[in-house]
């Protein structure tokens, strides 16, 4: 049997419950723990939209950049300018 990595866990997979009998949610606390986690998942999952996002507008932003025939420093300029941040 494999031995859980989780730190809720105890040395043989056991939920915290097992370990603490007296420790048990009641309804309200586990339909609060089961949306807090929901919500944690769909902020995860936007959160890799939103890098997927700006992957590509950074590529587009270099894109314009080489149309418009600035060099590295002018374009830094111009996004401080703008208050765009630069990497």
């Amino acid at each position: 049997m494999p031995v859980s990595s989780a730190p809720w866990t105890g040395a043989r997979g056991e939920s915290p419950v097992h370990l603490f009998p007296g420790l048990r949610m009641d309804d309200r606390q586990t339909s609060a723990f089961l949306g807090i986690k929901r919500e944690l998942k769909t902020t995860r999952e936007k959160l890799r939209e939103l890098n997927f996002q700006n992957d590509r507008w950074r590529c587009v932003a270099q894109t314009l950049r080489k149309l418009a025939g600035l060099d590295e420093d002018k374009f830094k300029n111009l996004l401080q300018a703008e208050h765009l941040p630069y990497e």
